[in-house]
């Protein structure tokens, strides 16, 4: 019996290896070149975590489809909470790492954003970077 649990282990790790050889053959990458990043800043003196965190489970759940080709991760890779050492900032921006769009900020757009126009603003951001999938 044991000979046989050898064997067939033996049998699934061939066949695993060979998966993983094929996949890198047809060279699937499991990432794009750029990640799609969404940072919302806000003080958290002010009370605003809640807020950041519907804000943010709203955006996933918006921009959590996947392109045409299944293979590849959502077109929003992540919705980062960062506390702000600035008293009353709340600001939203895209791709910041890559000096991105700023999406919303309380002290020039005047206030917390709808949802329907944060939205709206972040597919604007998608149509005019071609980082982001169609």
């Amino acid at each position: 019996m044991s000979s046989y649990l050898t064997h067939h282990s033996l049998t699934h790790c061939l066949v695993f290896l060979l998966l993983l050889s094929s996949a890198s053959a047809l060279s699937i990458s499991p990432q794009p070149a750029t990640n799609n990043i969404v940072s919302i800043k806000y003080c958290p003196s002010c009370g605003w975590l809640h807020r950041s965190q519907y804000l943010a489970t709203e955006l996933l759940l918006t921009f959590n489809e996947r392109p045409v080709q299944k293979l590849l991760p959502p077109i929003l890779q992540e919705v980062r909470l960062q506390p702000s050492t600035t008293a009353g900032e709340f600001r939203i921006v895209v791709n910041e790492w890559m000096d991105g769009d700023v999406i919303w900020d309380r002290k020039v757009d005047g206030g917390f954003p709808d949802l329907k126009e944060l939205k709206a603003r972040l597919r604007e951001c998608q149509s005019r970077q071609q980082t982001w999938a169609a």
